[in-house]
């Protein structure tokens, strides 16, 4: 049997001393205040299952199977792992969400290719 809890809103994180668990606090529709506590571990597996949920939602509402969630992006950065064989990929939005991705070279040159392609399609359809 489930428990269901209806969120109405995030109130903020809290990491555990040992960095090992994170609490989600939030608050019901009934306004109680409600901690969910994860391994971090179980919390970093969610968020990469988070976007393909969201992304399920959007498409339904919209019944647009083509329908996707997209952010703004305002800063992205690329450095060079400790590895030297790997880059890492820093993508940042307005609001201040971050995600980096491990990025091979091979991957990094499809990716500045693909810009280039899609630099030269805007030119043509501009002119």
């Amino acid at each position: 049997m489930n428990t269901r809890i209806d969120i109405k809103g995030l109130a903020r994180f809290e990491t555990g001393e040992d960095g090992a668990s994170i609490s989600l606090i939030a608050e019901d529709v009934s306004g109680r205040s409600i901690r969910l506590t994860f391994p971090t571990d179980v919390l970093s597996s969610l968020i990469m299952t988070l976007p393909q949920m969201v992304t399920a939602a959007v498409q339904r509402r919209r019944n647009d199977p083509s329908a996707r969630l997209v952010y703004p992006l305002a800063e992205s950065r690329t450095e060079l792992s400790t590895d030297l064989s790997t880059r890492i990929l820093m993508l940042k939005t307005p609001d201040g969400f971050t995600v980096s991705f491990a990025v091979s070279d091979d991957q990094f040159r499809e990716l500045a290719r693909s810009g280039a392609q899609s630099a030269e399609i805007r030119s043509r359809l501009a002119n």
